[in-house]
């Protein structure tokens, strides 16, 4: 596992665009000054691992940039986000969790909350509180992070490939009942994905 002082580097061969850089810029900048943890995860994770590090080829670019951040309480999303919209490189969405990169075409980003604002392991949106998230596993993912070093200048924390599976096991259990999840564990354990260090 890497730390934030042995990280791993993105191939020179193998950059970012422009775009997700900036991304990852901003929201590192905004979530180190507000003191807030969080990681990067879903498909970008998966690829800023397996293709820009790893140089695996991926069969289809994410087109959406998705972070897990861990707040106390919804006021301190509230400062976040506010913090995000305020830099003037992003416009609100119709979801409070979604926000766009204004670029000519607008980049989606979409902030996974946990931490002290989840009841168990579900986050239920205000106002009305009718939309319900689980973020089971989160808690142990940012705790097995692993640390990419973007450029000389950034580095970020990034779901592990096992922490990825894991989270993506949940998610479907959570949607598709423990039958789907049974096969899906299965399939993840045989290509080395699933490992103890994930849950340490």
């Amino acid at each position: 596992m890497t730390s934030s002082s042995s990280p791993y580097k993105i191939d020179e061969s193998r950059p970012l665009d422009r775009a997700a850089l900036h991304i990852f810029s901003l929201v590192n900048r905004v979530s180190t000054d507000l003191k807030t943890p969080y990681i990067v995860v879903g498909a970008t994770a998966r690829d800023l691992l397996l293709f820009h590090v790893f140089g695996i080829p991926i069969t289809r670019a994410t087109a959406d940039v998705d972070f897990a951040i861990a707040v106390d309480s919804w006021e301190g999303f509230r400062q976040l986000r506010t913090a995000l919209i305020a830099s003037g490189d992003f416009r609100e969405g119709k979801l409070e969790h979604r926000l766009y990169l204004k670029t000519v075409e607008e980049i989606p980003v979409d902030i996974i909350l946990f931490g002290g604002v989840a009841e168990g392991d579900v986050i239920h949106w205000p106002p009305t509180r009718d939309t319900a998230m689980t973020v089971a596993g989160f808690d142990d993912a940012i705790r097995a992070a692993v640390y990419v070093e973007v450029n000389d200048n950034l580095t970020i924390p990034v779901a592990s490939l096992a922490g990825i599976a894991i989270l993506k096991l949940i998610r479907r259990k959570v949607r598709w009942g423990s039958a789907k999840w049974r096969k899906d564990a299965s399939a993840t354990s045989s290509l080395g994905l699933v490992d103890n260090k994930f849950t340490e």
